[in-house]
Formats: C-alpha cells, structure tokens, sequence
C-alpha cells in the first residue's frame, strides 16, 4: 500500500470510530419519521465495498491513473510518478478537509444530531460553525472522504459508489430539509435563505 493509502484508510478508521463513540450521545426522540436511507447502514456499505474494491477487486477493476490533458481526463494514459504524486497529494488534502468538516459539524450539532429522521425532544436548530455556511456538512465531508478515495485508487466501484451515494444523499438532505420546515416553519425557510446546501456561497 502508498503512504496515500495508508492516510486515507486511517482517516476513514477516525471517521468511524467518532461515529461509533457518539452513536448513543443524543437526545431523546421526539418525532420519528420512516427513512429507508440508514446512515449507519450507508457507512458500513460504504466502508465495506472500499475494503473488497481493494483487497478484492483491486487488479480486476482498476483503472489506469488519470492524466490531465487540454481536452479533459484521460483516463486511458499510464501516470508519471510526478502524476501518481499529485494525485496523492489531493486526495489525502480532501480527506482531511472532508474529515474535518464531518467532525466539526457533528461536534457542532451535539446532542441534536441523529442517524434517522428524527425530531429530538428540546430540539434546537443549529446555525453556528460550519452550519454558518452550509446546511448539511456532514454530508459534505462524507462526499470528500468518497472523492479522495476515488482521486487515489481511480477504480469503477469507487465511481459507482460516489454516484449512488450522492444521489442518496440528495434524497435525504431533501426529505431532512421537509422535517427541519414542518419543525422549525418561521426558522428555518429564512435560514435557508442564509446558506447554501453542500458548497459554502455556490451551492
């Protein structure tokens, strides 16, 4: 395995593990609503399709390295070390940003935060930190995490997994967004208006 590799899988092993300390650290449920999206059920099939991708699957799949031309990514072109060194260098940069955004929103959020659609008794709506700036940051990180992952092993389970996870996400973050305007009705349209979805002032 590269040193790449090597970080990501750590930083994966980090996102986890926070996940996993402050599963039960929330509020008690209020309202629940049906949601066939599981959030824990998601990272774990996350995880474990990037674990047989590349252990498994690897040399099967494996698409030869991205080079940058004029005309786009050709993905038919061998990598010069100096590619293979970049592309390194990006995807461990967008893990850690991604990892980071994830933990600050789900530090932010608290005891608020949950895997499924609930409503939590004494609910608050959170708008400071990163919640400043983007309405679901957490998903966000969780899409540059699956995007550094893809930049470095560059495989086709690796596409098809970013493509079906965000298409799920935009699912969900649309069905929390109904909750969080049928919870919050005077709140939270106004701070919709304030931020953006994913990406801070562009979407």
């Amino acid at each position: 395995m590269t040193l790449p590799e090597v970080v990501l899988l750590i930083f994966w092993g980090i996102f986890l593990f926070y996940w996993t300390i402050n599963w039960k650290n929330v509020k008690p449920t209020k309202e629940r609503r049906f949601s066939i999206v599981s959030l824990r059920g998601g990272i774990f099939l996350i995880l474990a399709l990037l674990l047989i991708d590349r252990f498994t699957l690897h040399n099967s799949l494996h698409l030869p390295a991205c080079q940058w031309t004029w005309v786009g990514c050709n993905f038919l072109a061998h990598s010069s070390p100096t590619q293979s060194i970049f592309a390194g260098t990006v995807s461990v940069l967008l893990g850690a940003a991604g990892l980071t955004v994830a933990v600050l929103a789900r530090r932010t959020l608290g005891r608020n935060w949950s895997s499924g659609l609930d409503v939590k008794q004494g609910h608050e709506l959170v708008t400071r930190g990163v919640y400043a700036y983007i309405r679901h940051p957490i998903y966000a990180g969780l899409l540059l995490l699956l995007l550094a992952t893809l930049i470095q092993y560059r495989s086709v389970l690796e596409v098809f997994i970013c493509i079906i996870v965000f298409v799920v996400i935009l699912f969900r973050l649309t069905a929390e967004e109904r909750l969080m305007t049928h919870t919050f009705p005077k709140e939270y349209p106004q701070y919709m208006k304030q931020t953006k979805r994913l990406i801070p002032f562009i979407w």
